[in-house]
């Protein structure tokens, strides 16, 4: 994972340091900006009557913002995400738990609809996102005994879905400091099983730095 993480990292700089400066009017089109941003997760699988508790994880990594005009632009991103789920209970045994953790390499496509003051740039996202397995584990506790194993086949490599949120920027010389609240909705199974369809819900809070490469 350390790997992963470090590779999203020098790809998202690597970027953002390779789009040219060529324009300076901030009301015309063209690349606003770049910028980097983390926070945590929280998510559940929703299925038919099946719905998982809350599991919190991590989501890090750069965005590139193209500015259509003074208010519209487009956000694509490349985040290390992950989602997953935890149940508990209990029976005539005793309590048992169980966990999910699926790592993720997510490319959102976001429009962008800013407004606000030069003091508080509030913004709304909305848009899809393609997300490839990179890997996770499961866990449970029964009884005293706890076991863990890696995800299999038998979870998908690939999902899709919508993203929506939105967030406020705060001017700190020379960035832009973002906060923001994303919530997503998985449009594909997470697992093979046919008796049911399983899918992705997910909370991400996040903060980052924003850099105008306006000047």
């Amino acid at each position: 994972m350390k790997k992963t993480l470090a590779g999203l990292m020098i790809i998202s700089f690597s970027l953002a340091l390779a789009v040219p400066n060529v324009f300076s009017d901030e009301n015309k089109p063209g690349f606003a900006g770049f910028g980097f941003r983390a926070g945590m997760t929280l998510s559940s699988i929703q299925g038919g009557d099946y719905g998982s508790q809350l599991k919190a994880g991590m989501t890090l990594g750069g965005f590139l913002n193209y500015r259509i005009n003074d208010r519209f632009s487009l956000q694509g991103e490349l985040l290390f995400t992950q989602r997953g789920e935890k149940t508990s209970g209990s029976d005539a045994y005793g309590n048992y738990k169980t966990w999910l953790t699926m790592n993720y390499l997510e490319l959102p496509i976001l429009a962008k609809y800013s407004f606000g003051s030069s003091r508080l740039d509030y913004y709304a996202l909305a848009g899809p996102y393609f997300a490839f397995k990179l890997g996770g584990n499961y866990g449970s506790e029964y009884y005293g005994q706890t076991y863990e194993s890696e995800v299999d086949s038998h979870y998908k490599g690939f999902d899709m879905g919508l993203k929506v949120g939105g967030g406020v920027g705060i001017p700190l010389s020379p960035s832009q400091l973002q906060i923001a609240l994303i919530a997503g909705i998985g449009f594909l199974p997470v697992t093979d099983c046919v008796s049911y369809r399983y899918t992705h819900f997910f909370l991400a809070m996040m903060i980052g730095l924003f850099f105008s490469l306006n000047r």
